[in-house]
């Protein structure tokens, strides 16, 4: 209802399952590390709980997105059964027939069998039981019994039991302790921290190409307070808040609009620091509504990923990995990869997705002590031969270029149209370089319309048709809605349907930031910002008389970024964010654009 009134191209906090909007937060790359390191042990239980709406469901589909080939799946999603249907449904999911009527030793002889021909044929299998605190007893030891399934060599079957706290508890049952002994990963999913729910928020905002900064940061505290970092619960409120926005024409969300929206949401606004008889308040029985209940909980997303152990990849994505993830999952990892070798790539991807991991290798050894992982200096690993013009000439143009991106780092492609040289050696990331040269990086995901509003050349990152991860810069585009793609020196023509078919939706593009700007502006805010915009009005015709030069952002500059806002197509809210920046910086600089003339009515 409000996406045409926000200029976004779909609803950023719909329940629906989007894989583009998954946000992988520190507490989720923990619960996937974990899954991991189980599935990489032989057989046994892992075990992952959270509270509703943490986001469990998509840890365990995104590792299923994941799987290896080799790996067969068997899926329980309804857990209120009896033994018989148990074993009834895992066989139906692994397509063993059975005749009706049979027993539970029929069942489990033919799923004996089968699991052994499976591992005759070097495959291995995995069973899978959502809401997993709904199992009776008797059923969590005939799952055990399953596990008892085995060669001289190997375990034949896998468990992962998801499930609400209770589950942890049902599990320390003294008559289910030699289930407990045979759990070899567990995990507790948390709610987001603080600092998560800002970034979660502006990632799906992002996508959806509306501004990050349509909530304010009181708005952001105060949606803290009432979710408690529960993604399902924020999204909740955060779909509410627009609306209300949209029905008020207000621009953005500010902390009353997010009080109104929690108690519409959650029957009664609960803060977590209101107390009542001593304990903290909870929240009512509207909380969890049949409806939400219903309903799937965060977007899932195929996620690229990073050679590890024998059978599973670590899987990451934009979100930067933090120390003590890294250092966590070294600890978990039992395999015959260096450690250190994989911190220093891990700790690579780091640094704002600068270089893809396989290209970067550290030029000193890194060196560990008392667990902490210290890297050294990183250099571009770049394969410098010339691929053959064969190869090249009957690639699918995907392909070629990804051959031609390996032959030159991809932000020296994008460095060079701002007529900056990117060192050999670089001490440093490419961002961090750019501040020198008064530029900064903004890393984005979102569609083409949105690179299109912003007019800036981009660095983008696209699959291959073999799986290849790679980079290439968006350079220009014609008239005709043609877009030119440079790898090295590489170029091709090609349409925005072709660019959808491999394109992940992330970029990064250069744009000159005003000195001392921090952050969005709000109108009413004091900003050393402010002062050198009033200077940059001076110069542009159209808007009215000079401007005296200050530091508040008062009701008259207001309104001439409103015009200018109207005039260049950009959302209409008066705040000074980095879109409006960039567009001032066109027309008053001379950046380079992917489309001659700005597009901005009135404008000389």
């Amino acid at each position: 209802m409000y996406e045409h009134y926000f200029n976004l191209s779909e609803n950023p906090f719909t329940l629906a399952p989007n894989p583009r909007y998954f946000y992988l937060s520190e507490q989720h790359r923990e619960a996937l590390a974990h899954l991991q390191y189980g599935l990489n042990e032989n057989g046994g239980f892992i075990l992952l709980t959270g509270e509703v709406g943490t986001g469990k469901t998509t840890a365990w589909r995104c590792l299923v997105e994941n799987l290896p080939a080799d790996i067969d799946l068997a899926i329980v999603l309804n857990p209120r059964l009896n033994e018989i249907e148990l074993l009834e449904t895992i066989c139906d999911e692994l397509g063993i027939t059975y005749e009706q009527g049979s027993g539970i030793k029929n069942l489990s002889d033919k799923l004996n069998r089968h699991l052994l021909e499976t591992y005759a044929n070097h495959r291995r299998t995995i069973v899978i039981v959502e809401e997993a605190q709904n199992l009776s007893t008797e059923v969590l030891e005939q799952l055990r019994l399953l596990t008892n399934l085995e060669t001289n060599e190997s375990k034949l079957l896998q468990i992962i039991l998801i499930g609400q706290p209770e589950l942890s508890d049902k599990i320390a049952a003294p008559e289910l302790r030699q289930l407990r002994q045979r759990i070899i990963a567990r995990f507790h999913l948390k709610p987001f921290a603080a600092k998560d729910v800002r970034a979660y928020i502006n990632h799906r905002l992002s996508i959806a190409g509306a501004s990050p900064r349509l909530y304010s940061d009181a708005a952001v505290r105060r949606l803290v307070k009432h979710s408690r970092g529960i993604p399902r619960v924020i999204n909740l409120i955060c779909d509410r808040a627009l609306l209300g926005c949209y029905s008020e024409e207000r621009g953005y969300v500010d902390a009353t609009m997010i009080d109104r929206a929690a108690k519409e949401v959650l029957g009664q606004p609960i803060h977590p620091l209101h107390k009542q008889s001593g304990k903290p308040t909870i929240y009512n029985n509207n909380f969890v509504r049949p409806a939400v209940a219903a309903v799937g909980a965060v977007a899932i997303i195929a996620v690229a990923a990073l050679l590890a152990p024998p059978y599973f990849p670590i899987l990451f994505n934009d979100n930067r990995l933090s120390g003590n993830m890294v250092e966590h999952s070294l600890d978990i990892m039992e395999s015959g990869l260096d450690k250190i070798g994989l911190a220093n790539m891990v700790e690579t991807m780091r640094e704002d997705d600068d270089v893809i991991a396989n290209d970067v290798q550290p030029t000193d050894t890194a060196t560990a002590e008392n667990g902490t992982i210290k890297t050294a200096t990183y250099r571009v690993a770049l394969d410098l031969s010339e691929p053959s013009e064969s190869a090249t000439a009957s690639a699918p143009w995907q392909n070629s270029l990804a051959i031609a991106a390996r032959q030159q780092d991809p932000y020296r492609t994008l460095f060079n149209l701002w007529n900056i040289n990117l060192p050999e050696m670089l001490e440093q990331s490419p961002c961090e370089y750019a501040l020198r040269h008064q530029l900064d990086c903004w890393h984005r995901r979102g569609n083409i319309s949105s690179i299109k509003r912003v007019n800036r050349p981009a660095l983008l990152k696209m699959i291959s048709t073999e799986g290849q991860l790679f980079q290439a810069v968006l350079k220009s585009i014609n008239g005709a809605n043609q877009l030119q793609l440079t790898a090295a020196n590489k170029t091709i023509e090609i349409n925005e349907n072709e660019l959808d078919d491999v394109w992940t939706g992330e970029y990064t593009l250069l744009w000159k930031r005003p000195q001392n700007y921090r952050d969005t502006i709000y109108p009413g805010d004091t900003d050393q910002t402010v002062g050198w915009l009033t200077e940059q009005f001076t110069s542009l015709p159209g808007y009215g008389p000079p401007i005296a030069e200050s530091s508040f952002y008062d009701y008259d500059l207001e309104s001439r970024i409103r015009l200018l806002q109207k005039r260049c197509g950009l959302f209409v809210d008066g705040l000074i964010g980095k879109e409006t920046l960039i567009k001032i910086n066109t027309l008053t600089g001379k950046p380079p654009q992917l489309q001659s003339g700005e597009g901005c009515l009135g404008v000389g």
